[in-house]
Protein backbone atom coordinates (compact mmCIF):
# COMPACT_ATOMS: atom_id res chain seq x y z
CA UNK A 1 0.00 0.00 0.00
CA UNK A 2 1.21 3.26 -0.69
CA UNK A 3 0.83 6.22 1.66
CA UNK A 4 1.01 9.68 0.87
CA UNK A 5 0.99 12.54 3.44
CA UNK A 6 0.20 15.92 1.55
CA UNK A 7 1.37 19.21 3.34
CA UNK A 8 -1.68 21.85 4.79
CA UNK A 9 -1.66 23.71 1.72
CA UNK A 10 -2.61 20.62 -0.09
CA UNK A 11 -5.15 19.60 2.13
CA UNK A 12 -6.99 22.67 1.94
CA UNK A 13 -7.17 22.99 -1.71
CA UNK A 14 -8.68 19.11 -1.83
CA UNK A 15 -10.96 19.91 1.10
CA UNK A 16 -12.50 23.04 -0.86
CA UNK A 17 -12.34 20.89 -4.10
CA UNK A 18 -14.38 17.90 -2.67
CA UNK A 19 -16.61 19.94 -0.87
CA UNK A 20 -18.01 21.57 -3.07
CA UNK A 21 -18.67 18.67 -5.54
CA UNK A 22 -21.74 17.26 -5.28
CA UNK A 23 -21.99 14.99 -8.79
CA UNK A 24 -19.84 13.30 -10.80
CA UNK A 25 -20.91 16.17 -13.34
CA UNK A 26 -19.35 18.92 -11.08
CA UNK A 27 -16.12 16.75 -10.89
CA UNK A 28 -13.39 18.98 -13.01
CA UNK A 29 -10.40 16.96 -13.56
CA UNK A 30 -8.07 19.83 -15.02
CA UNK A 31 -8.66 22.20 -11.53
CA UNK A 32 -7.74 18.49 -9.91
CA UNK A 33 -4.92 17.75 -11.74
CA UNK A 34 -3.42 21.54 -11.41
CA UNK A 35 -3.80 20.75 -7.20
CA UNK A 36 -1.17 18.46 -7.83
CA UNK A 37 1.35 20.19 -9.79
CA UNK A 38 1.51 22.48 -7.06
CA UNK A 39 5.71 22.82 -5.92
CA UNK A 40 5.68 21.17 -2.56
CA UNK A 41 7.12 18.77 -0.37
CA UNK A 42 5.18 15.55 0.21
CA UNK A 43 6.22 12.40 2.20
CA UNK A 44 5.34 9.15 0.29
CA UNK A 45 5.10 5.97 2.41
CA UNK A 46 5.20 2.18 0.92
CA UNK A 47 4.04 -0.41 3.71
CA UNK A 48 5.07 -3.89 3.54
CA UNK A 49 3.62 -5.06 6.47
CA UNK A 50 -0.06 -6.64 5.64
CA UNK A 51 -1.38 -5.96 9.07
CA UNK A 52 -0.27 -2.02 8.88
CA UNK A 53 -2.11 -2.34 5.73
CA UNK A 54 -5.19 -4.19 6.65
CA UNK A 55 -5.40 -1.58 9.30
CA UNK A 56 -5.05 1.44 7.19
CA UNK A 57 -7.28 -0.28 4.28
CA UNK A 58 -10.00 -0.79 7.06
CA UNK A 59 -9.64 3.10 8.31
CA UNK A 60 -10.33 4.13 4.64
CA UNK A 61 -13.09 1.79 4.14
CA UNK A 62 -15.17 3.83 6.64
CA UNK A 63 -15.29 7.21 4.76
CA UNK A 64 -16.95 4.99 1.57
CA UNK A 65 -20.30 3.75 2.95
Amino acid sequence: MIEALFPDVINQYLKVFFDTIKDIKDFNPEIFQNIFKMKVECKVTIRRSKSQTDALKKEIKKYFK
